[in-house]
């Protein structure tokens, strides 16, 4: 198994680092300067990581999947693996199913996260993302969502897989936007997601 643990943005965005990344600033001649500033985010290019898999017998060479999974599933998969049986509850989900390519194999159809930012500037930020569209939400230090909407972001990947036309607050995407609050609310609750202090 190889899989990263995060992305890294090298001027996508006008950014350069992870979800602290700080924005670049380029001059007339083409160099540019970075840490002007940091952009909190959560775009793909920092969220979206390689997932390699090797297990002769059972992994088909060159095959693919656009399941959508997470580290998280990488503790289920091993134990189910070495058939180390266990009743300890975790969020993540055995990946052997998908890595068999069974048939009907029933997935989730979102990926939830968190990241809390506590280096130079602070920043807290919840994201619900499915196939078709990802959701942003900021909160204040105590987990409280932020009121003016500036910061909250919402993306349409089908049309717009490079993230720069944020449709948060847009008539066109109301239904959608309300839709994925909801669940990333209650993927909220039932994980007890709390900014770190």
């Amino acid at each position: 198994v190889f899989i990263g643990d995060n992305g890294y943005c090298i001027g996508q965005h006008g950014l350069h680092g992870k979800g602290n990344a700080t924005y670049l600033h380029y001059d007339d001649e083409g160099g540019f300067t970075q840490g002007l500033g940091s952009r909190p985010n959560m775009f793909d290019d920092n969220v979206v990581v390689p997932f390699i898999v090797r297990w002769p017998g059972v992994v088909k060479p060159g095959s693919t999947s656009d399941a959508l999974v997470s580290t998280i599933d990488i503790l289920p998969t091993f134990a189910e693996v070495a058939e180390a049986g266990s009743d300890l509850k975790v969020d993540g989900r055995s990946l052997v199913p998908l890595l068999k390519q069974e048939a009907d194999v029933e997935w989730r159809d979102a990926y939830y996260d968190d990241y809390d930012m506590r280096y130079g500037r602070q920043d807290h930020m919840r994201m619900i993302r499915t196939d078709r569209w990802k959701l942003v939400l900021h909160d204040d230090k105590k987990g409280r969502l932020l009121q003016d909407g500036k910061q909250h972001e919402l993306y349409d990947l089908d049309a717009d897989p490079g993230e720069s036309e944020n449709l948060y607050g847009e008539s066109s995407a109301t239904v959608v936007q309300r839709d994925l609050e909801s669940r990333l609310e209650k993927w909220t609750r039932d994980a007890a997601v709390i900014p770190s202090p």
